[in-house]
């Protein structure tokens, strides 16, 4: 499972976020907070879309993984060898 502390977002990151977002939006007076705000959000988001993406590969890949051992140990019980002898 992933560690809280290795999804934190720094003050420097939402800082640089939240700077972007103000020159995107031509530098409005007295929007600071919005703008940090929205910023926090964003980074949030984006961490939380990473942090799905992983899982779903992990689980496609163990599931391909689990396929590959399935399908190898039909294979070797058809030719009836033994694991780690190799295949004709």
């Amino acid at each position: 499972m992933d560690r809280p502390e290795a999804d934190a977002i720094s003050f420097e990151q939402i800082r640089e976020r939240a700077y972007e977002l103000w020159e995107r939006n031509h530098r409005p007076e007295g929007l600071e907070i919005q703008f940090w705000l929205l910023a926090e959000r964003e980074l949030r988001t984006e961490r939380a879309g990473a942090r799905r993406a992983k899982r779903r590969r992990a689980q496609r890949d163990g599931g391909d993984l689990i396929r590959d051992s399935v399908e190898e140990f039909g294979l070797r019980h058809r030719l009836g060898t033994k694991r780690g002898s190799p295949l004709p």
